[in-house]
């Protein structure tokens, strides 16, 4: 069911499916993108400035796209920074670096796997659960 919220980037209200802004904001982002790639199309080795300027679209937007993989930062070298957000190397794209996409994936798996396989193995549960379960057993 969608809930009706704000977009969080011009403050309409609107029926959201899982989308933090509205359908009027992600069509802008949609043009946005499509001058932003065809630029990159002409224009290959242009840096974020450079694309900014020939495109209208703010720096920040653009980055945004390389941080949610839209964009891929290749062959720009020092032109086009992206760090990742955990250990701070150059990535060309998304938000973690493959090393640390790999520690995290590890731990989730860790914690996924330490998880209570029953009620009995939880640590925690409802009491009201547990006297009713015990009840059962007299």
């Amino acid at each position: 069911m969608a809930d009706i919220r704000n977009c969080a980037r011009c403050g309409r209200l609107f029926s959201s499916t899982g989308n933090r802004i509205c359908p009027a904001c992600l069509a802008e982002d949609e043009k946005r993108f499509q001058k932003v790639a065809a630029y990159l199309k002409e224009h290959p080795l242009a840096d974020v400035l450079e694309v900014s300027q020939g495109t209208g679209v703010e720096e920040h937007v653009i980055l945004e796209f390389v941080r949610t993989g839209r964009l891929e930062a290749v062959g720009l070298g020092e032109k086009l920074q992206v760090q990742c957000e955990r250990c701070g190397r150059p990535i060309r794209s998304g938000r973690y670096c493959a090393a640390c996409q790999k520690e995290l994936a590890e731990a989730l798996a860790q914690n996924t796997a330490a998880q209570p396989k029953s009620v009995e193995d939880a640590d925690m549960y409802i009491t009201e659960f547990k006297l009713r379960k015990q009840s059962r057993k007299e």
